[in-house]
């Protein structure tokens, strides 16, 4: 599956996280107040979320899990993947698994489970993600682009690339440059890519780098002519 074309049973899952993405982007950046919760008591507000303790964190999610995710419960395990998710991503990880060898389980639990991991696009969650695709593909690589689509605005999506590329098998290569081809060109994708190879490289930037690139060296036309051009106006670009 193309990973720029959303799967039919995510479609409202996928309307929903564009909810949740407001919900959890505010919360990160005020850290206080109310945002929105307002199916929930007050205990449960943002605010609370960030002072629970992991323990309690952990019975939440729990909780939320074994309720099948209703949508006032989705948001709360949400805001606490973004902010704790070496905590929360292996229980999503966990139950996701689990719920893959039950015949009961809904396709849209697996499939809101999986896009929650998407949206929080850490190394965590992109590790999760990969371990999903590996145990299988057809089901969840669409999520890598997905967590590609998420990062824009909170990381550079690029960079979550290169994490990924080579890590696995050629179809998740492929679903990568398949989503840098289509997505680079656009706005300041070329911009954002030539930030993240600065950043991998860390030094004096030339054109002898691009054989050893693990996205570029994998493309069969070369070096994009946006990317070249992005590249020769970063200060670390030796002329």
């Amino acid at each position: 599956m193309n990973s720029n074309t959303m799967a039919p049973e995510s479609l409202c899952i996928y309307n929903h996280l564009s909810r949740i993405a407001l919900v959890a982007l505010s919360f990160i950046i005020l850290s206080m107040g109310s945002l929105g919760f307002t199916q929930e008591p007050a205990e449960q507000s943002p605010k609370r979320l960030r002072d629970l303790s992991d323990a309690e964190a952990k019975q939440l999610i729990e909780e939320a899990l074994k309720e099948g995710l209703p949508a006032n419960r989705v948001d709360q395990v949400t805001v606490l993947a973004l902010n704790r998710s070496r905590l929360v991503v292996p229980e999503l990880l966990s139950k996701l698994e689990a719920a893959r060898q039950d015949p009961a389980a809904s396709e849209e639990f697996i499939y809101t489970v999986a896009d929650i991991i998407a949206y929080v696009g850490d190394e965590v969650a992109l590790d999760a993600l990969l371990q999903l695709v590996a145990s299988d593909y057809q089901r969840f690589a669409h999520f890598i682009g997905r967590a590609l689509d998420y990062a824009h605005g909170r990381r550079n999506p690029y960079a979550s690339a290169y994490y990924i590329v080579g890590r696995t098998n050629q179809q998740v290569d492929a679903l990568i440059l398949d989503w840098i081809l289509t997505n680079a060109p656009r706005g300041h994708g070329f911009k954002d890519w030539a930030e993240a190879i600065a950043e991998r490289e860390k030094g004096p930037l030339n054109e002898t780098i691009f054989e050893k690139d693990p996205l570029i060296s994998r493309l069969r036309g070369g070096v994009p002519p946006g990317l070249l051009e992005e590249l020769r106006k970063h200060p670390q670009w030796v002329r």
